[in-house]
């Protein structure tokens, strides 16, 4: 099924499925250096179900953002299984655009931990939906377009 969203967040989305992004926890695991604490909250070992639901930052973005999946936050504890229910959800009213949305809030969390890690910048939790829904309707304008 396509949900038209840009080849690098499907490129991101599959090596978040896979565990490839560099948290704190995995480059621990893999080099034995770092702390494994989240850079955003200090509270958790930094994986990757960390920084998109459990940190505090992701949870306020995911309160202000748009897009809800009621029903899956016990599968949160594994990206794998939260997103083969995402998958399941299909028969729901407008789940392309959630899932193209889901995926670019992930994103702009990767971006804004990876601001706090490299420029000590926090970035602010309505401006990480902002950028996610700016950047997710530029590139559904952007496929109608080319669909004319």
């Amino acid at each position: 099924m396509e949900w038209n969203i840009k080849l690098k967040l499907k490129h991101f989305l599959w090596r978040c499925l896979q565990n490839g992004l560099a948290t704190n926890e995995a480059i621990h695991h893999r080099i034995g250096k770092r702390s494994i604490w989240c850079h955003g909250c200090g509270e958790g070992t930094e994986t990757i179900e960390h920084i998109f639901f459990f940190c505090s930052k992701a949870q306020l973005v995911w309160r202000v953002a748009p897009v809800r999946w009621e029903g899956l936050m016990e599968l949160q504890c594994n990206m794998w299984r939260w997103w083969e229910a995402v998958m399941v959800s299909a028969g729901e009213a407008n789940r392309a655009e959630r899932i193209q949305l889901t995926v670019n809030v992930f994103w702009q969390l990767w971006k804004a931990r990876k601001k706090m890690v490299f420029q000590m910048e926090n970035v602010d939790a309505k401006a990480i939906v902002d950028k996610a829904q700016l950047e997710w309707l530029e590139y559904i304008a952007e496929i109608g377009r080319a669909h004319v």
